[in-house]
């Protein structure tokens, strides 16, 4: 046995029992001496140091276990999971082979052998352990799925089709769980859709079924066909909230939002406090430019849950449009203590320029620079370092603005923004011949990108001769 150190880390302990098993199981490890240990004992403290990732201790428990309990089967599927879950596919085989030796014939065993045979694509094996199966097996609906999805992989959609039929038929929730999932991820969008619908002959009263497709159909942006499965569902089962959550995301998804909102506050009525639900109505009203009413709800949102960290974002988003700049700026803030987001950060920097606080820009700027690393991000944030040099009437303004006019980088739109700004920046500054220079050259490499000029300059808008200038580019 390794040495181990017994008390290296805290842990949350879910029972005494459980406790004095760690303390004595840890115990025998780090002094390597054998006590007998009950076999419900140690298959509680694997699935405990497996919760909190100490394969170590998991992989010690293992040897123990196999060693005292030869006999139980339970911990000679616990090493096959390990070895199949970390995609050690060759390894599981070898195991389950040893295992079947001491288990031979037992069902559940073969079941796995076939499992790994399926992931070595060793298909027409795994395909005649299932069939083997299907004799001595009561629920044949997961034997079915998985003839199914074998027959799918090694063959074609056409020869699995009566598989996948067969498992639905079967009737077992588990397992058309596992069938939708599978269609979802693997099967072409045109082939799940013709294999729901075949779902559908055999059943079309089966509310999940209609469900399925509808996302199927949402994933293939095929919305109105999306929205019909949908409302099918729901007039078969009125009080499912994963229903409405979908018809409400293809409604918001056809930009619908009035629509989205009257089907979310009938789906507040099933949950009153369901966070994704206040959230979306938020985002709809948002999505409307209603932001008192949207921020109501993300503010709603976080007085029921204080990590419930998109609605920090949205909220500061709406009290911003609101003009509410101190407060946006406390959220935007509690929100980037919390999540790294690149947009989000931006955002915070553009409110503290918005606010004249020059110096926490430029601090946060740094800060940022130090713990990201972004070739788009670095270019976003020279953009708001030299505006900042701008506004504070820095000297070498002029130096600043000609460097980044003649930076190379790996995307158009922000050289076309560095370029465009200098020109914006020089007008405002009085000095229109260098202006005039930075504006022909960014309407010759980045033509119809003109108007970042007026996010530094908007009064440009009313230059008679820029406009003239733009005009002209526009017709070569």
């Amino acid at each position: 046995m390794n040495n181990f150190n017994s008390f290296s880390d805290d842990f949350y302990y879910y029972s005494n029992e459980l406790n004095e098993n760690k303390i004595k199981f840890e115990t025998m490890m780090e002094k390597n001496e054998f006590s007998f240990m009950d076999s419900d004992h140690l298959e509680e403290l694997y699935h405990f140091y497996k919760i909190h990732s100490k394969e170590d201790y998991c992989n010690e428990l293992l040897n123990f276990a196999l060693e005292i309990h030869p006999y139980n089967p339970i911990f000679y599927e616990l090493r096959f999971n390990q070895y199949f879950f970390l995609n050690q596919f060759d390894k599981a085989l070898l195991w389950i082979e040893y295992t079947l030796n001491i288990f031979p014939n037992h069902n559940h065993f073969l079941k796995l052998k076939a499992d790994v045979l399926r992931k070595l694509e060793n298909y027409v094996d795994s395909i005649n352990l299932y069939w083997e199966l299907l004799e001595t097996t009561d629920d044949k609906s997961l034997i079915y799925f998985h003839l199914a999805s074998c027959y799918y992989e090694f063959k074609n959609f056409d020869t699995s089709i009566p598989y996948w039929l067969l498992a639905y038929q079967e009737n077992n929730k588990d397992t058309n769980y596992l069938i939708f999932n599978y269609i979802l991820l693997h099967l072409e969008c045109e082939q799940g859709i013709y294999l729901i619908n075949k779902f559908l002959d055999y059943n079309p009263f089966d509310a999940e079924t209609w469900y399925h497709l509808s996302q199927i159909y949402h994933s293939n942006e095929n919305y109105e066909e999306a929205l019909k499965a949908i409302d099918y569902a729901i007039f078969l089962e009125t009080n499912s909230l994963d229903y409405y959550t979908q018809k409400i995301e293809i409604l918001k998804s056809l930009k619908r939002y009035e629509e989205a909102l009257k089907y979310l506050f009938e789906a507040l009525q099933i949950e009153p406090d369901n966070l994704d639900i206040l959230y979306n109505i938020g985002l709809c009203y948002l999505s409307l430019k209603f932001y008192d009413d949207a921020r109501r709800y993300f503010k709603k949102c976080i007085d029921i849950d204080e990590t419930y960290y998109e609605a920090y974002e949205c909220l500061a988003d709406c009290l911003f449009e609101l003009e509410r700049y101190h407060e946006s700026l406390h959220y935007y803030k509690v929100y980037l203590d919390n999540v790294i987001n690149l947009e989000a950060c931006i955002k915070y920097i553009d409110l503290l320029i918005e606010l004249d606080n020059f110096q926490e820009a430029t601090d946060y700027i740094k800060q940022i620079e130090n713990i990201l690393v972004d070739d788009y991000l670095e270019g976003e944030l020279l953009l708001r370092s030299t505006y900042i040099e701008f506004l504070k009437g820095n000297t070498q303004i002029y130096n600043i603005l000609r460097d980044n006019f003649y930076l190379e980088f790996p995307y158009e739109e922000l050289k076309a923004r560095l370029r465009y700004q200098a020109a914006a920046l020089s007008f405002a500054l009085g000095a229109r011949t260098i202006g005039f220079f930075y504006l022909e050259n960014a309407l010759l490499t980045s033509p119809t990108n003109y108007e970042y000029l007026y996010d530094y300059n908007p009064d440009l808008k009313n230059d008679e001769e820029i406009q003239i200038l733009i005009e002209i580019n526009k017709k070569n």
